[in-house]
């Protein structure tokens, strides 16, 4: 159930990772090259979004409003399980802790913020 104030999010869909087709390496950002071996071809891929949360902060006073409404609100870094060297920083509207599995999902266009969901 979302607190009184809180953003209605869009529905998310799941974290896209780069994938080099040469030296298998992946990462979150889009970049057209791989940052291990130098290698051009490579190509974008959806990934399962889940993860498990490595760290939680709470934001008690923020200079604007989040995505999902005003402070206080919690920010995380989860690694995905399908590929452990990416760790996506997202928004998580409940209460995580350090070891949970979460769902992180991404809300609207491009730029737009991750969601981690118990």
């Amino acid at each position: 159930m979302s607190e009184p104030g809180r953003h209605t999010l869009p529905e998310g869909r799941p974290p896209e990772v780069e994938h080099c087709d040469r030296c298998h390496h992946r990462w979150l950002a889009k970049r057209g090259f791989c940052p291990r071996c130098g290698n051009d071809d490579t190509r974008m891929e959806a990934v399962p979004g889940e993860a498990v949360v490595h760290a939680v902060t709470v934001v008690h006073r923020a200079v604007q409003e989040s995505a999902i409404g005003p402070a206080p609100y919690r920010i995380v870094l989860a690694k995905l399980d399908t590929c452990p060297e990416v760790t996506i920083m997202a928004l998580a509207p409940e209460a995580v802790e350090i070891g949970e599995p979460v769902t992180v999902t991404r809300h609207g266009a491009d730029g737009a913020p991750y969601l981690a969901l118990p």
